[in-house]
């Protein structure tokens, strides 16, 4: 078996490896269907509203603003239209072959998500990713505060961020630019977002990681971040 290379992939979760369009419309669909067109655009409004908070889907905190609104009747088939919601159906295709190529190579693949403690591992777990990667899986309010954390997680040469919204792939580049290579996963409602640093490369689907070259973007990175220090 060839040597895998020592590098670390961090993998986004939400529109990175599940189209979470898809999925919303999957679960309101389910909402709609068990509990009403008037629950579910509750429901919405206190998601909009739980995710402003810290800027993170919430849900367990959009249930808590819910919990007057609804009878327990109501509030169970709600919560079993988000809890059992086919999660799977919603992976970007090619998604789970994609990562048993990338644990072929790599010395280390993980998903690193934001997200709220409860919910977001099930949904995880539920799309079949937990399984495909032996449980290495970390979900945080905000991954940009715990890089500390996820260098003890996976000791590696270098690390490569993946993910859709380029305002956290900035984070992890400018505090640690020698350390991290990031990777903007053009896909969901932040393709085209405004971006304060540069990716290191730009895909337009998940599985065009495949076909990176992770030594070579590994040099050209830090090339270029010992270049802007002069």
């Amino acid at each position: 078996m060839p040597t895998k290379q020592n590098f670390a992939i961090f993998l986004d979760f939400d529109n990175t490896l599940i189209d979470n369009d898809s999925l919303k419309d999957i679960i309101s669909s389910r909402i709609h269907a068990m509990c009403g067109d008037d629950v579910n655009r509750q429901f919405w409004d206190a998601y909009e509203r739980a995710r402003l908070v810290n800027n993170v889907v919430d849900i367990p905190l959009a249930f808590h603003y819910m919990r007057h609104e609804l009878t327990d009747e109501t509030a169970h088939n709600l919560w079993d239209a988000f809890w059992d919601a086919p999660y799977s159906s919603a992976i970007f295709p090619g998604t789970l072959e994609m990562l048993q190529e990338l644990r072929q190579r790599y010395a280390f693949v993980g998903v690193v998500s934001d997200g709220d403690a409860v919910y977001q591992p099930h949904k995880i777990d539920r799309s079949g990713v937990t399984r495909a990667l032996d449980g290495l899986i970390k979900v945080f309010l905000h991954k940009q505060d715990h890089m500390d954390e996820l260098l003890r997680w996976a000791a590696a040469n270098a690390y490569v961020m993946v993910d859709d919204k380029p305002d956290i792939l900035a984070d992890f580049k400018q505090i640690l630019p020698m350390m991290f290579v990031t990777a903007h996963v053009r896909q969901g409602h932040y393709a085209n977002s405004p971006r304060a640093i540069e990716p290191d490369v730009s895909l337009d689907a998940i599985t065009d990681l495949l076909h990176v070259d992770i030594v070579e973007l590994v040099d050209r990175a830090r090339r270029n971040s010992q270049q802007s220090k002069v």
